[in-house]
């Protein structure tokens, strides 16, 4: 709606270019206050669809940390990072728009259109998996899913929760489930026998952390204990066999954690 109001403003000179040459030599004050109204729009409509990204990614990360425990976290990292370099841009090109006479800002607001195309098409061309988290909108379908049962949602009390909890922190150590890189929520609440609602309400409240940060937590816990085992341990093989799907996953997730890379981490425990 917005983008057809700043056709439907200036249909005429769309259908009639001579008006815009007749209004540049006249001063015509009444097209220049439509083409104001119309850039304004313009304008306030790519802030508000920014806000709705930020609001959209926000949602899908949390997803994504509720659900899953095997993703790369650089990925929002990155995607972040295009939504704060999308905010720039659309920043110069407001400011270049109410600055008539400031070509600067008008070609400086192009090329970085220009820069940020072509730097997430190269990314994702070397990369086509940069920003996809798989089968996640049909892992939160299933949890939202079990949301319309009150016996699947309804509060549980602490010292359920805490039963819960010791119930999960046990299967995790007995049977080492970390390990597993295909490791779900919805794959643990099975395991263990609640639904998946009740296993993030334990997570979140009793714990104080999502399915990603929990899961992940043993995974470091393992690793940092072999590193102290066998100092020369291949790191890559470590980081696979403990539950990570690739070594990029595996450096970020351990670096969050712990403040270090893998190798970092090595060579300090060797001093």
């Amino acid at each position: 709606m917005p983008f057809l109001s700043c056709y439907i403003l200036n249909v005429d000179l769309i259908f009639a270019p001579d008006l815009i040459l007749q209004a540049s030599t006249t001063g015509a004050e009444s097209l220049s206050i439509r083409f104001l109204l119309a850039s304004t729009i313009m304008y306030i409509q790519a802030f508000a669809y920014m806000g709705y990204t930020a609001l959209f990614l926000w949602r899908y990360q949390r997803r994504a940390q509720n659900n899953y425990a095997s993703f790369n976290p650089d990925i929002f990292d990155w995607l972040w990072i295009v939504q704060g370099f999308n905010l720039v841009i659309w920043s110069i090109k407001t400011a270049s728009g109410f600055m008539s006479d400031n070509i600067i800002l008008f070609v400086a607001g192009d090329l970085l259109i220009a820069v940020l195309i072509y730097g997430i098409g190269m990314a994702q061309w070397r990369n086509p998996k940069l920003f996809k988290i798989a089968d996640l909108a049909q892992e939160d379908s299933l949890v939202s899913g079990s949301g319309g049962d009150p016996k699947l949602t309804g509060a549980l009390d602490e010292s359920t929760r805490v039963s819960l909890l010791q119930s999960v922190v046990h299967y995790m150590k007995a049977e080492q489930a970390f390990l597993d890189n295909d490791l779900s929520l919805r794959g643990l609440a099975e395991a263990v026998g609640v639904s998946t609602h009740h296993l993030s309400e334990v997570l979140n409240q009793e714990e104080g952390q999502n399915f990603y940060n929990f899961v992940n937590n043993f995974r470091i816990e393992f690793v940092c204990g072999r590193l102290k085992e066998d100092r020369d341990i291949k790191l890559l093989d470590l980081g696979l066999n403990s539950g990570f799907s690739s070594k990029s996953t595996f450096n970020s997730v351990f670096k969050k954690h712990t403040g270090l890379t893998p190798s970092q981490y090595r060579e300090k425990n060797r001093q």
